[in-house]
């Protein structure tokens, strides 16, 4: 089921945002950023001992829930018998925001979203194939009715993450560099570029990079 308004923190869970001003407060936006990226890092818990794990995943917004996949068996699959609550982070556009030679003239454009959830394993047909397709569906941008051989699915184990809270954040908004003496260093092999501003190539309905999507399948990609 869909845990209505995961955005809002829950005690015990996500700490309430010092900046506000960058915070994503709109589930609709939340929604699309973790339906767009394509890695989630994915973080265990086991007698005191940390383990973070980055995976190509799926996102349906409305069960509210990500999808992967692993191999039979691994440390993935040990931690989460162990302790089945996780923590979760998707980024989307990041980049550095030039400066001149004053480090704090340089920035940084980004979004991100880090949740809470649990974990658990698909174990019908039905369930494991829906997950399947979900993850075709975002890591190839394409919707088609898409097949999977029996031997490789055999192969893997399928998991759903249901999401309990979570919260983004983003800093589109470009760094003031005020007037300074002297010219900013020459980068090798072109000429200076002031600061831009990224509000414009980097929001969150920027194009996508679609290059190797289409390569991209599940069974292949399987990890230990």
């Amino acid at each position: 089921m869909r845990c209505e308004g995961f955005c809002s923190s829950s005690p015990g869970t996500i700490t309430p945002m010092r900046r506000k001003e960058r915070e994503i407060t709109e589930q609709g936006e939340i929604d699309e950023l973790l339906g767009r990226a394509k890695i989630c890092r994915v973080a265990f818990a086991i007698e005191n001992e940390p383990y973070i794990v980055p995976l190509s995943h799926g996102y349906d917004s409305e069960a509210g829930a990500l999808f992967f996949h692993t191999a039979k068996e691994g440390r993935k699959i040990e931690c989460i018998a162990a302790n089945p609550r996780v923590c979760f982070e998707v980024e989307g556009d990041v980049e550095v925001e030039a400066g001149d030679e004053r480090a704090c003239s340089w920035g940084l454009c980004y979004e991100s979203v880090i949740g809470y959830g649990t974990i658990f394993e698909l174990v019908s047909r039905e369930e494991r194939e829906s997950a399947l397709r979900c993850m075709m569906r975002q890591q190839s941008e394409q919707e088609m009715d898409w097949a999977f051989e029996p031997k490789m699915a055999e192969k893997t184990r399928l998991w759903r993450l249901d999401i309990e809270s979570a919260m983004g954040k983003r800093s589109f908004k470009p760094r003031v560099v005020e007037p300074h003496r002297g010219t900013p260093p020459v980068p090798p092999g072109g000429s200076h570029t002031p600061t831009r501003d990224r509000r414009a190539s980097s929001r969150i309905d920027a194009p996508l990079d679609r290059g190797r999507a289409s390569r991209w399948c599940p069974l292949r990609e399987t990890g230990g």
